[in-house]
């Protein structure tokens, strides 16, 4: 237990002058001033940076205790942290893919491509028939209003509204495959630790996807009002304006907190083996 406090405490007090020094930057030179509730997520950064430095000081005690020699003790040391922070998290994205059983977004945008040129072709079918010139009707008018209207309710409009739901299906996929590399990463305390941070800093996938629908809201409403939907008009005074609300600290905590349990039971786990070892 001694060795394992001054390890840490030897580490701790290292990099408290990096955080000082870099909250001083941030305070004064860039004049950014801190709500409460920005200095406890800050606070909570810390914690979790000591809680994920607290756990490799004692995966570093534990391949001391495991060695016998200092080289076996490196090498033990080395191959732990190659997996710990390369192997797993890159394993959790690469079988993300395979293990969602959901297309991909390659195949998702071509079929989107192939049903708006069939549209396309079936729409200019119906407003040019087969002998007419692309530029007159049947009797050498042009085309009637009439024709083309017909043409847009049913080829164009049914077009559109399904490569609507197509692209909501494309973010709900990616949402759901998103979601999955992050569970399957999180088995990593390292990446553990960086879902805690990205989350609380407000830059986090849940916060990229609340942002996303933010901004495909913002251009339907955008462009009914460019377009002249006249429903959409008599209903605001004014064009759109895109709002987007960041996470309350309780929302991002229960994001986090999952992340927080699994570098507090990965130190514990460590501890545990560590002090069996030294009884042996």
């Amino acid at each position: 237990l001694g060795k394992l406090l001054g390890h840490f405490s030897s580490l701790a007090i290292a990099t408290l002058p990096a955080l000082l020094l870099a909250l001083l930057v941030v305070s004064t030179i860039f004049s950014l001033p801190f709500s409460p509730e920005e200095w406890l997520r800050f606070g909570l950064i810390v914690a979790a940076g000591y809680l994920y430095l607290l756990f490799f000081t004692l995966l570093g005690v534990l391949g001391s205790a495991v060695g016998r020699r200092p080289g076996t003790s490196l090498v033990i040391l080395l191959l732990a942290w190659v997996l710990l922070v390369f192997a797993l998290p890159s394993a959790g994205a690469a079988l993300s893919r395979p293990l969602s059983g959901i297309p991909s977004r390659a195949e998702m945008e071509l079929k989107k491509s192939l049903l708006l040129r069939n549209s396309l072709k079936n729409y200019y079918e119906i407003l040019y028939p087969r002998g007419v010139a692309m530029d007159h009707g049947s009797n050498g008018s042009p085309v009637s209003q009439a024709l083309e209207r017909k043409a847009n309710q049913e080829i164009m409009e049914p077009c559109l509204k399904e490569i609507d739901r197509l692209n909501q299906e494309i973010r709900k996929q990616q949402s759901f495959r998103l979601e999955l590399a992050q569970d399957l990463s999180r088995l990593s305390p390292a990446t553990a630790f960086v879902f805690i941070a990205v989350e609380l800093a407000g830059t986090g996938i849940h916060s990229f996807q609340r942002m996303v629908e933010a901004l495909f809201r913002h251009a339907r409403d955008y462009w009914k009002w460019f377009g002249g939907d006249i429903a959409y008009i008599n209903a605001h005074d004014a064009p759109p304006v895109f709002h987007f609300r960041p996470d309350s600290l309780g929302q991002s905590f229960s994001w986090i907190w999952p992340d927080l349990l699994i570098l507090l039971l990965a130190s514990i786990l460590c501890f545990a083996i560590t002090y069996a070892v030294f009884l042996r």
